[in-house]
């Protein structure tokens, strides 16, 4: 909360502290919901992320036969879709269909930030 120098200087001898001898800065407090509404609106929180949509549709993109057996885990920050795979010989069938797993991924809604698809072995 902002106030004026005097209601500082009465606080801070009520508190018995050393008076600050800084300038205020000038900002007005503002409320958290405010601060979290702006956060929210800076990093594109609205609405239904990349990963949702990943996860719904999950059984469209690798199709039945695999989608029990392999899931999506994450997208790293340069845009690599991390799927999680069980077994070694699921993992070679799956890499055999990387671009079409990819190519599926990017026709889906807000999902064209994933650049690549890289698999691991659970």
């Amino acid at each position: 909360m902002k106030h004026d120098r005097q209601v500082q200087k009465l606080l801070s001898a009520f508190r018995s502290l050393p008076e600050s001898e800084a300038k205020p800065v000038g900002r007005d407090a503002k409320s958290l919901g405010d601060t979290l509404a702006a956060v929210v609106r800076k990093y594109s929180l609205e609405g239904p992320r990349p990963e949702q949509r990943i996860v719904e549709h999950w059984r469209e993109i690798v199709g039945e036969a695999f989608a029990d057996r392999c899931g999506p885990r994450r997208i790293t920050h340069d845009g690599k879709l991390v799927i999680q795979v069980m077994g070694s010989t699921a993992r070679q069938e799956m890499a055999f269909r990387k671009q079409d797993i990819l190519a599926a991924v990017r026709k889906l809604p807000d999902c064209r930030v994933v650049k690549a698809v890289t698999f691991v072995t659970s």
